[in-house]
């Protein structure tokens, strides 16, 4: 399965964490624990501020991997708001337990105000 997660940070391996972005409305069982978000939706792309994400990371994930969980919570509150403001709604919220490498990546280009392509070989092999 393809899935996604946007950051300021590059990197080609997504480390779990606890981030001061994490929120009341995620799954109960990643409450407190280091994960990854992923997201089904390759669209996203602000940090809920406004701000775009300068990295956009793909991952492969196998859909019955143990360490991949959806986050029915978060994507049944993402389909309200959707709903609200005219979106697709499709998006599911995704959260993984292990490290996850990084399968494709883009930077944002301002300038033509579209992610574009970069080479894995130009990113650190961790975000430290």
């Amino acid at each position: 399965m393809r899935l996604y997660h946007s950051t300021d940070v590059a990197t080609s391996i997504l480390e779990p964490q606890l981030g001061d972005r994490r929120h009341n409305n995620e799954a109960e069982d990643a409450v407190g624990k280091p994960v990854v978000w992923l997201s089904s939706d390759p669209e996203i792309r602000t940090n809920g501020k406004g701000k775009r994400f300068r990295y956009r990371y793909t991952v492969d994930v196998p859909l019955d991997d143990p360490n991949l969980h959806e986050d029915t919570r978060h994507s049944d509150s993402y389909k309200k708001a959707a709903q609200l403001f005219g979106l697709s709604g499709e998006s599911k919220w995704f959260y993984y337990t292990e490290p996850v490498a990084v399968a494709e990546a883009e930077e944002w280009d301002e300038s033509e105000g579209r992610y574009k392509p970069i080479p894995l070989s130009a990113l650190p092999e961790d975000s430290g």
